[in-house]
């Protein structure tokens, strides 16, 4: 389901806890509580979840991916961020690959 900000006019998925929507490695994170307001993933969940979409689903989600790259460089995200195990060798291999010295 998708909805759109009336503020922002972003528009927003909708995707539901606990479930999952593609053959990745995680489900989607469960909400820890009842409310009136949207929870947002924490960046260490967001990030996770977007690398298993990507791991599950390769190429058709490279946004995912391109996502990811982006939130480590503008976070500056150590390689000891706290991604879930079933991701992490993947985001070694983004940290890495950013953070390698050109020759």
């Amino acid at each position: 389901m998708t909805v759109t900000d009336r503020e922002t006019k972003v528009e927003v998925d909708l995707l539901p806890g606990g479930g999952k929507v593609d053959p990745g490695p995680l489900l989607l994170p469960m909400p820890t509580h009842v409310s009136d307001e949207p929870q947002i993933l924490t960046l260490e969940k967001l990030i996770s979840s977007k690398l298993s979409t990507y791991m599950g689903r390769g190429i058709e989600r490279s946004q995912d991916y391109a996502d990811v790259v982006k939130l480590v460089q503008v976070n500056h995200l150590p390689r000891d961020f706290g991604v879930d195990p079933k991701v992490r060798d993947e985001y070694f291999g983004i940290w890495d690959g950013l953070n390698t010295t050109k020759r």
